[in-house]
């Protein structure tokens, strides 16, 4: 479990206390990405820790500055030229903070990086606010609790301790997925470990409003519970296949989930781009309309049912059939194949006739077999379900 702010204002407490030389608070993963035609440093794990730490510097200048004296007043404006870089027409640098978050987030934190006033307007009730919001509000009432018991010269010890005996090794990446596949083989010793999609998740939640962030967190988070973690990691692949009309790949899995994302929100909204600050509807479209619609298809499928189509026992028994069929092919190419044209048929195509259903499963059944028995490698299987694919989508979408 991570630390939290009372525990990591804890520990450089004692740590200064007990003569401790050094505090190490552990690895950080950063990797170099192109933003506003400059170089930033975009956190993939260790934001917390910068955050906490951030909060408690904040914390101490507004101790020292409620403090009065001249001492204290020099020591409060030295942490602000650490948390807010001010502008040098010299350096060709502008104002901004040390640490920035995503942009929901970014007024609420930076406010209180470059004002010290801001800590008194945390206590009480505000406007909507996301998760992180919350949760910084709580860490930073637990760091002005533990700071209170402190005289302004042991602030000043911890902050000097932090400044000049803190420190995280930090392992920096030109590449996000290499970034990403070192945390997750090398990082997380308990819990369930990080994976492309949670940071999906993360991208779906930029772009909801801010009061509707938490509901649609927990949506998602009752989507995997009904599927299960591994499934719609399975799930997810196939909606690859599906809208970039592309093999998974482990290497590019992350951007190719936030691609297929803007793919089908473009889709469904007449090839509109998913803007970063002004879809503010794709995340709870994408979560509670269309996930929703292709786990329902994904969980029927597995059970060689199709959702929507007749209830009639004949009917459903000749879908039977050619299911259970498919799933007994040999191979995950070929399931690879024809999964991905199975689901588009029950998610979209589900009030077409049943008679086309059931000719389409008959006739993924067929391609299948000749493809396996005709000895195609993986790219002509690929391209072959594809193109079946793309023509279930646009008879899907005829349909709707």
């Amino acid at each position: 479990m991570r630390p939290s702010g009372s525990d990591i204002v804890n520990n450089l407490t004692f740590g200064h206390v007990d003569g401790c030389r050094e505090f190490n608070l552990g690895m950080m993963n950063v990797c170099a990405v192109s933003k506003d035609s400059r170089t930033v440093l975009e956190i993939l794990d260790g934001q917390q820790r910068l955050d906490t730490l951030c909060l408690i510097l904040a914390a101490i200048r507004k101790k020292l500055l409620d403090h009065g004296k001249e001492e204290e007043t020099e020591y409060a404006n030295g942490i602000s030229e650490r948390l807010w870089q001010r502008a040098d027409k010299c350096e060709d640098l502008r104002e901004q903070p040390r640490l920035e978050l995503k942009w929901f987030d970014v007024g609420f934190f930076n406010n209180i990086l470059k004002e010290p006033s801001a800590m008194e307007s945390i206590k009480g009730p505000s406007s909507p606010h996301s998760i992180t919001q919350k949760n910084i509000r709580a860490n930073l009432q637990a760091i002005k609790v533990r700071l209170e018991d402190c005289s302004t010269q042991e602030c000043i010890a911890v902050m000097k301790y932090i400044l000049n005996s803190t420190y995280m090794v930090v392992a920096k990446y030109t590449d996000t997925q290499a970034a990403l596949q070192v945390y997750r083989t090398g990082n997380m010793t308990e819990g369930l470990k990080l994976a492309p999609m949670d940071l999906l998740k993360a991208e779906v939640l930029e772009h909801v409003e801010l009061k509707e962030q938490e509901a649609i967190s927990n949506s998602w988070e009752e989507l995997e519970r009904q599927l299960g973690r591994q499934e719609m990691a399975e799930l997810f692949k196939y909606l690859i296949i599906i809208y970039l009309e592309k093999r998974h790949s482990p290497n590019t899995e992350m951007d190719d989930l936030n691609k297929m994302f803007q793919a089908a929100w473009r889709r469904r909204h007449s090839s509109v781009s998913l803007g970063c600050a002004t879809d503010t509807k794709a995340g709870v479209w994408f979560t509670n309309g269309f996930l929703p619609r292709y786990l329902r298809a994904f969980a029927e499928l597995a059970e060689n049912k199709l959702p929507g189509t007749s209830n009639r026992h004949e009917v459903k028994s000749e879908f039977e059939y050619f299911l259970k069929v498919l799933h007994r092919l040999p191979g995950q190419r070929v399931c690879d194949g024809w999964m991905p044209a199975a689901l588009v048929l029950a998610a979209e195509c589900s009030g077409c006739d049943s008679a086309l259903i059931l000719g389409v499963l008959s006739r993924l059944e067929r391609l299948a077999w000749f493809l396996l028995l005709s000895g195609a490698d993986i790219n002509a299987i690929h391209e072959r379900f594809c193109r079946v694919t793309a023509s279930l989508r646009e008879q899907g979408a005829d349909s709707s």
